[in-house]
């Protein structure tokens, strides 16, 4: 089986995926895929089938709009009379149009733009989630990474110890007990790293079909965790904007139920030919022309159930939309509060902590080679480092998955794909 391998960097988004689809699935042979955070985010903007689904709401509710507005088709009707003893009768040709009475159809076309607007932020909405989401599994898969480079220093670390130990303990200097104990927190270091290994394959495994890709493309993440820069102010949520015209289209929809109380004045004409006998002079043709005009009074069906309802579904999406406000609110509250948290932690440990430890390893191995610590002591030091180490990247992983929430509950809107664009119409106001 040939094997292709292609790294992605965020510069370079759009080069991609069609490329990888075809390789899988046209050529049928293994993918191999390295993505940035970034990277993967822009892939799954283009080819999440999810995203896409939706993206196809949005051209049910541009195909609403161009339907919405339009004038009822005129009717034609034909009459035909004919006596049945004497050769005399009739034949009447008629045309009917409809004609609003009210500003029914600019408000169909209202109601139906709204809506569109809405169609259109909940799949920026849902374009943020996705991203948020992706971002946040590629920030655990290097997370993963690099815990297992520390857990494999680690191991090396450990066994150094234990073959120390064993040493002592085979010159009668130190209890096997001692030895005991090092080789199973060797063992339980290396257990740790068979763990890792699975979380990264279980973390890449959910991250797949974010991306459109096969279950067997051969993905990896490609980057570090470094410090982030300042939070970037983001424009209105997706859903809030989504919530907003559902506010607009129920607002818009009780006129609209009111202005159809009166229903629509039908307009027509008619031509009539008529053939009678008229005695003593014989046959006579006449043509006849007539105009009609219908009104239907709103006396049995007023429409006080459906504008009711519709009053009911305005005071509704006013009430969602405050509410989804207030969560949006609460969202960015917790998450700025918690990414600020993971931030003071892992300066700290990287600005005092870290520092201190380095300088305690150079000191023990300083000490170690002029006879004055033991072999063991360098060791330990370097551990604590380490396990230092761990800690601060444990914080910095919390801290880029903090701000990815931070971000997504603030309204991170996503780069214009050209899945989208292509899609796009004009409308129709």
């Amino acid at each position: 089986m040939g094997r292709f391998h292609i790294q992605l960097n965020s510069v370079m988004p759009r080069l991609l995926p069609l490329f990888i689809l075809t390789l899988a699935l046209g050529v049928g042979r293994l993918v191999a895929v390295t993505l940035t955070p970034e990277a993967a985010a822009a892939m799954a903007e283009r080819h999440n089938p999810g995203l896409q689904a939706a993206r196809w709401r949005v051209q049910e509710a541009r195909g609403r709009l161009l339907q919405s507005g339009r004038l009822s088709n005129p009717e034609v009707g034909m009459d035909f009379t004919r006596k049945r003893r004497e050769p005399e009768g009739s034949v009447a040709v008629g045309v009917m149009q409809k004609f609003p009475v009210t500003q029914r159809l600019s408000l169909e076309r209202a109601v139906s733009s709204a809506l569109l607007d809405a169609a259109e932020a909940e799949v920026r909405d849902a374009a943020r989630k996705l991203v948020a989401e992706v971002r946040a599994a590629a920030v655990r898969v290097l997370a993963l990474e690099a815990q297992t480079t520390l857990r494999q220093e680690q191991v090396g670390t450990s066994r150094e110890l234990s073959g120390f130990l064993r040493q002592r303990a085979a010159a009668g200097e130190l209890p096997r007990f001692d030895v005991t104990q090092a080789e199973m927190e060797e063992q339980q270091l290396a257990l740790d790293l068979t763990k890792l290994a699975a979380e990264k394959r279980a973390a890449l495994g959910l991250l797949r079909p974010l991306l459109g890709l096969p279950a067997d493309a051969q993905l990896g993440i490609a980057g570090q965790l470094e410090p982030l820069r300042a939070a970037t102010a983001y424009p209105e949520r997706g859903d809030i904007a989504a919530a907003r015209a559902q506010v607009e289209a129920a607002a818009r929809s009780t006129i609209l139920v009111r202005a159809t109380r009166w229903e629509d004045v039908g307009v027509g004409f008619s031509v009539t030919r008529e053939r009678t006998k008229d005695d003593p002079t014989g046959f006579e043709s006449d043509t006849v022309f007539g105009l009609r005009t219908t009104i239907a009074l709103p006396l049995w069906n007023d429409q006080r159930g459906r504008i009711f309802e519709a009053d009911a579904s305005a005071r509704r999406t006013e009430r969602e939309l405050a509410a989804l406000r207030g969560r949006a609110q609460g969202e960015v509250a917790s998450a700025r509060a918690e990414a600020a948290g993971f931030k003071l932690v892992a300066r700290q440990i990287e600005r005092e902590m870290l520092p201190r430890a380095r300088s305690a390893e150079e000191q023990v191995k300083a000490a170690n080679t002029s006879g004055q610590a033991p072999f063991a002591e360098v060791l330990r030091a370097r551990a604590r480092r380490l396990e230092l180490e761990q800690r601060r990247l444990d914080a910095l992983r919390d801290w880029h998955l903090a701000t990815i929430r931070l971000e997504e509950a603030a309204g991170r809107t996503p780069r214009p794909t050209q899945a989208t664009s292509a899609m796009e119409q004009p409308r129709r106001r």
